[in-house]
């Protein structure tokens, strides 16, 4: 993996490959606003267009900030209005913060993100197998 973008925020790591991108979003993340949390969201979205990559893992461990249901619909409309590409999949490795947790769980259920064939996962090596091999192992189901 090689690390073709980096925020206070956000680390974005394309696969050798160039099919995978992984955005690891930080610790910092607890002391971000809105504005920055969508200027980051808009930086993704372009490094993915340009890298083109058709396999995404969002790794949200380490994500502190909360995603109220507005800024959920409108993450969701700015990916689907500004991609280039079709992703294939997307896995999410799930936040230990609870809320996060439920903020996530909701964004994905948005239609404009009903499209994405997404999985929630635990652990990183899960969630690359599910992506890369088709191996499904320990994926949380959201109802």
């Amino acid at each position: 993996m090689k690390t073709v973008y980096k925020s206070l925020f956000l680390q974005l790591d394309i696969s050798d490959n160039e099919e995978l991108l992984e955005a690891k979003w930080l610790p910092s993340t607890k002391e971000m606003v809105q504005s920055k949390f969508q200027e980051e969201i808009f930086n993704f979205i372009n490094t993915h267009n340009k890298l083109q990559s058709v396999y995404l893992l969002i790794d949200e461990q380490e994500l502190l900030f909360t995603i109220n249901p507005e800024l959920q619909k409108w993450v969701g409309q700015t990916i689907i209005q500004n991609r280039t590409i079709e992703v294939k999949k997307v896995a999410i490795i799930l936040s230990k913060n609870f809320i996060q947790q439920l903020a996530s769980e909701q964004m994905i259920k948005e239609p404009e993100m009903a499209q994405f064939n997404s999985l929630f996962f635990e652990d990183k090596s899960d969630a690359k197998d599910w992506l890369l091999y088709n191996k499904l192992n320990n994926a949380i189901q959201i109802i």
